[in-house]
């Protein structure tokens, strides 16, 4: 995670990785849970803090008119490297990974 301010000297590289920057969001719900999701013990971030594109899926990121890459409202940071920068596999309805008591008798 991205999470100090961007330096001059990448910013070169980040176009021509297409990566984009972005900041805390202000509201409280959406902003903890990009702290609950960063993983950082003792973490506060600042307004010069930004955490890279990379951590969003693509879906999340809109590119305005003039060609700046922007977050849709209430995206939060799902992909890390300890999930391999991939999204959580859906779960199928009613499937808890708990044994089911479909006949009524108890364990």
């Amino acid at each position: 995670v991205h999470i100090e301010p961007p330096s001059v000297s990448c910013s070169t590289s980040r176009t021509l990785l297409n990566i984009s920057l972005h900041a805390f969001p202000v509201d409280g719900s959406v902003r903890a849970q990009w702290l609950e999701n960063i993983r950082r013990d003792n973490f506060t971030p600042t307004h010069g803090t930004r955490v890279c594109s990379r951590h969003f899926p693509p879906g999340n990121i809109v590119a305005t008119p003039g060609g700046l890459r922007r977050l849709k409202r209430g995206s939060v940071p799902l992909l890390f490297h300890w999930n391999n920068y991939s999204l959580p596999r859906p779960s199928t309805q009613g499937d808890t990974g708990r044994a089911s008591d479909t006949h009524g008798e108890g364990i």
